[in-house]
């Protein structure tokens, strides 16, 4: 019954990419508690997935980095979310959800206020 509650961790989430094509998101877990979790997938609320089998050990903080893609445009970075799926020892699941910090690469920033750029 120890693994009844869901663990409290410390989750931060970042990363860069270019919009609509490839990125690399870093995730660091925390892991205050005494036990052994798993991370078996992460989405992004603009519909990116990624799955895994990442150990997060007790009281210890893991690392891991993984591509993501589609990245996300600079219009999605507002309201992204990012849900990450883990399992227990006793196999029950559980999912946290989190604000990510991610960046957006561009070729081309477009300016809102064309005029602007010639002065006018």
């Amino acid at each position: 019954m120890r693994d009844a509650e869901k663990p409290a961790l410390n989750i931060t989430i970042g990363g860069e990419g270019e919009a609509r094509n490839i990125g690399s998101l870093t995730v660091v877990i925390t892991n205050p508690g005494q036990i052994a979790l798993e991370c078996l997938a992460l989405s992004l609320s603009h519909g990116a997935q990624v799955s895994g089998n990442w150990l997060v050990p007790p009281l210890k903080q893991t690392e891991f980095s993984v591509p993501m893609a589609p990245w996300p445009a600079k219009a999605d970075l507002e309201n992204l979310k990012t849900t990450l799926l883990f399992r227990q020892p006793n196999g029950v699941t559980f999912s946290i959800e989190i604000v990510p910090n991610l960046k957006v690469k561009t070729l081309y920033d477009r300016s809102d206020d064309l005029l602007k750029e010639l002065g006018l």
